[in-house]
């Protein structure tokens, strides 16, 4: 345990250092059939070449603006997990609020506590008086 940091059970004598895969160019990802896909339902019908490369540069400053907002609220909450409920934060700070999650969450709240009822649980989340 002397000397070894956090979690200093480990077997062995040192082991191999653990390296993450850099990651690079996954903005290609975004197939040119994916972006088909988009533009047909928006209602295109041709698409020139040039269109493919400026649709993944948009997307990617759009995504680099909602992860970095994203990442601040879970930096403010003092967790290291970036929840879906700090992108939803995230995307309703840039005024692109993102309903239907937010009503998922909302109904599945509320069968929660019809359930609990029905169980015969007592639930109180805020006391108004």
């Amino acid at each position: 345990m002397c000397g070894r940091g956090k979690g200093g059970e480990g077997l062995g004598k040192g082991g191999a250092k653990r390296r993450r895969k850099v990651l690079r160019d996954n903005i290609q990802g975004i197939t040119k059939p994916a972006i088909r896909r988009l533009a047909r339902g928006g209602g295109l019908e041709r698409i020139s070449g040039l269109i493919y490369k400026e649709t993944r540069g948009v997307l990617k400053v759009f995504l680099e603006n909602v992860f970095f907002n994203a990442v601040t609220y879970t930096e403010h909450a003092r967790s290291k997990t970036v929840t879906a409920m700090a992108v939803v934060y995230s995307l309703k700070r840039q005024g692109r609020t993102l309903w239907n999650f937010i009503i998922v969450c909302f109904a599945s709240i509320v069968n929660y506590i019809f359930v609990c009822r029905w169980h015969g649980l007592v639930i109180t989340f805020c006391n108004t008086k």
